[in-house]
């Protein structure tokens, strides 16, 4: 059985030196900063769709574009916008005639 004094000196060497206190100084914080707005969520990434076209289908959407962008006096009209165009007015427009929905239906058979 060892000695109390040993067990005590031991247990004084595993804890480690004892910090002496120091009194906390109070920093002057300056002028307050002002906090960055926190966004809730990071912004939604695009879905990325591939479409392969066949050549011909291409050139008709190509020649699509062109008239489109006469039409409208720009200089282009690129394919991508077109896509997106038509498919925001498919989707959203209550107003497309059913005969319309039906051919697009018969295409997709």
């Amino acid at each position: 059985m060892k000695r109390p004094s040993s067990v005590e000196g031991l247990r004084r060497a595993v804890s480690g030196p004892v910090a002496p206190e120091v009194p906390e100084v109070q920093a002057d914080p300056g002028p307050p900063v002002p906090k960055r707005p926190v966004s809730p969520k990071p912004p939604a990434r695009p879905a990325r769709v591939t479409l392969n076209l066949p050549p011909d289908l291409y050139r008709q959407l190509l020649r699509w574009c062109d008239t489109a962008a006469e039409a409208m006096d720009v200089p282009r009209v690129g394919v991508q916008d077109a896509l997106r165009g038509i498919i925001r007015e498919v989707v959203s427009n209550p107003h497309i005639s059913a005969k319309m929905v039906s051919s697009v239906h018969d295409e997709l058979r």
